[in-house]
Formats: C-alpha cells, structure tokens, sequence
C-alpha cells in the first residue's frame, strides 16, 4: 500500500510540473525574446459590444501556431505517457487556455490605464494563482474542476479589464504625458534587465516547486535540514545577478538624473522604482507558501525582511564600489563584480544563523545598521567617483 502511495505521489507530482510548464510557457512567449504589447483588435467605434471585442481578441490567439505546437504535445502526452487520463488531458488544456488569459491579463495592466476597481480585481487575481498553485500540488479540489473554474473567473477579469480602459494605449514612454507605469516599462524594454529577471524568477520558482513537492511528499523541509538553503528563499539572485551593478544597465537614465538635478538620493528613489517590482514578485511567491509549510514564522518574517533592507541598500554601495560594464546579458566575468557577490552571499549565509539559535537574532539590528550606513557610504563614493562611474559603465 505505501508502495502505491508513493508512486501515486509522484504521478501527480509529475502532472502539476506539466501543467505548471504549459501556464508559465504560455505567458512567458509575450516577455521573450521581447515584449510585444497588447493589440486592440477592434477599434472603440466598431459596431460589436465589448464582450465581443474581447472574446474574439482571446480567440484569435488560439488559432495561432504556438497552441497548435502546444495541442499536439499534450495528446502526444496523453496517448503516450502511462495513467495519463482524460482528467489529466481536460486540465492540460485548462491550463494552457488559461495561461493565455492571464497573460492578457498582465497586458492589460502594462499597456492600458484602468479603472481603481479593475487594478484591485487584477491584485485579487494574483491571490487566486496562489491558491491555484497550492491545489495542483495537494490536490485539495478536483484538477479539472479548479482549472476550469480558474479559466472562467480569469476570462472575466480580462473582460472586466478590457471594459475598465479608459485611457488610450501608453506604449511609448516618450510621449506619455503620465509617468505611471514608466519604472515597469524601463525593466520591460530593457533586454539584459529582463532576461536576469526572468532567469532569477525561474531560479525560484524550482525553489518553491521543491519545496511544495517535500512538503507533500510529508519530509522535513530542504531549508530546514540545510541551513544555507535560506540563501534561496531570498532575492538573492536578482542582486547578485544584476542590481548589484543596477545603473549598469540604466546607464542613459542615471547621466540624465546626474545632468537634471545631479540629487544622489532622487537617484537612490529611481533605483528603488526599478526593483520595486521584482521584489513584490519575489514577496509573492516566497513568503505565502513559508508561512503555510512552515512553524518557524518570527525567523522567516525577520529573516527575509533584514535581507530584502541588507541587499537593497548594498546593492548602491556595490553599484557605486565595484561598477562593470554589462555588454551582453550572459558575459564571461558576470553582469556584476564577482567580490560584490561573493560578499552579499556570504552575508545572507550569517544572517540566516538565526535559524541555528535564538542568541544569533542580534544580527538584525547590526545588519540594518550596516544597511543605514551602505546608503551614507554609497553617497560619497558616487559623489568622488562619479566620471569613472560613467567611464566604466558607458
């Protein structure tokens, strides 16, 4: 009987990495290689209502060759894989019908202004993923019953979305007179930032999806029997694989803000905007599923916030330290200073001490000290260091 419990486990294990693969690969193909916004199908004097506009625009999606790639793997999937079902075939095609909703979604929220309402439903929406994604690995619900509830609620956000516009398209931030949504734009358009970005999401998604598998499969935790593992939980990896050398890649923006008002800490507000985004991502994804597979709450809740203020103010100490210039998105010798990295790392490894013993705890407040005094420093190596800053990262 254990014997066929665990096989069982890890059939079902294996069916919610393919659904997982077939959601996220659907929304990713918008992000890579580049991002292609969102096209209004029908203009607004077009004599159909908008439910019409937006079901046709969901349609002509579907009729594309990536979903006909994406059919045929599916039902070679079904056909050829053992205890692959009709469940497992109706949820495979929820999930991929509803990776492209959201992926919608998310334009909707990039390239149009929306009503207050429609923003709110669209941060509720992020809460319904989570919940989606706990289901697939404990299979709380019935699979195709959740997926395809998940694909009928996320159509009509999208339509309420598309109802909610009410600002013509802000594609381009030059002749935008709003600066909303220009940080995100920055990241969006700028290829080297994306790619580290999607790379260092990818990193942790593998983080979370081992984590939720142990946490199944009833086994201690993997932070828990390695300590070092914490590293992971962080957002590391976005700062040793770029924002520890952030203006590196925004180097045009931080010679315009030196040449308008030439204020370090309007530029310390800038870099903060472009990580802002990243870093509530990272949040999302980390710190709900910790706290449901995990007693350790103070530990993770101070753990993960001394880090997220510690990686964050030094990364401009780093940035103003140890500038490299980043010509490509994957370079030999790294997009930032390997001892930048080095150091953040070791850090992380201290601080995550905590765990082994309650004494270590004193380490916050030092570490929040050091943060404080990162920012000062950063301040009067920029101001000395300026042009070779610019000499270097141009």
């Amino acid at each position: 009987m254990i014997g066929y419990d665990l096989v069982f486990i890890e059939e079902k294990t294996d069916f919610a990495m393919i659904y997982a693969a077939l959601f996220f690969i659907t929304i990713s193909r918008t992000f890579i290689p580049s991002y292609n916004p969102l096209k209004l199908e029908f203009p607004n004097y077009y004599p159909i209502s908008v439910f019409q506009k937006y079901s046709l625009s969901l349609l002509g999606d579907y009729i594309k060759p990536f979903f006909f790639y994406m059919l045929s793997f599916i039902l070679t999937a079904t056909f050829f894989r053992e205890n692959a079902d009709f469940n497992f075939l109706a949820t495979a095609f929820a999930y991929l019908i509803l990776g492209n909703i959201v992926r919608q979604n998310i334009q909707y929220v990039i390239d149009f202004k929306l009503t207050k309402n429609a923003y709110l439903a669209s941060f509720i929406a992020i809460g319904l993923i989570i919940i989606a994604s706990i289901n697939i690995a404990f299979s709380f619900l019935d699979g195709v019953l959740i997926s395809w509830l998940l694909v009928v609620l996320f159509f009509l956000l999208g339509y309420y979305q598309h109802y909610s516009i009410i600002d013509e398209r802000k594609s381009s931030i030059a002749n935008s007179s709003s600066k909303r949504g220009i940080n995100f734009k920055l990241i969006v358009n700028n290829k080297k930032a994306r790619m580290l970005i999607i790379v260092g999401l990818f990193f942790k998604i593998i983080v979370i999806v081992v984590l939720i598998i142990q946490a199944y499969k009833g086994k201690e935790l993997l932070v828990d029997n390695i300590p070092i593992m914490w590293l992971f939980i962080t957002p590391l990896a976005f700062f040793t694989y770029f924002y520890n050398n952030i203006w590196a890649f925004w180097p045009s923006l931080m010679v315009n803000m030196e040449l308008r008002n030439g204020d370090y800490y309007q530029m310390i507000k800038q870099g903060l905007q472009l990580m802002k985004f990243p870093l509530l991502i990272d949040f999302i994804l980390a710190l709900p599923l910790l706290y449901i597979f995990s007693d350790k709450l103070v530990f993770i809740s101070l753990f993960y916030i001394t880090s997220v203020v510690f990686l964050v103010s030094f990364s401009f100490f780093w940035s103003a330290l140890l500038p490299i210039k980043v010509k490509k998105v994957f370079q030999r010798k790294g997009a930032t200073n390997m001892w930048s990295s080095m150091a953040t790392m070791l850090a992380i490894a201290i601080l995550a001490l905590m765990q082994v013993n309650a004494w270590f705890y004193i380490i916050s407040p030092f570490f929040l000290a050091m943060s404080a005094a990162a920012i000062w420093f950063s301040k009067d190596i920029y101001r000395d260091n300026k042009h070779k800053i610019y000499e270097k990262i141009m």
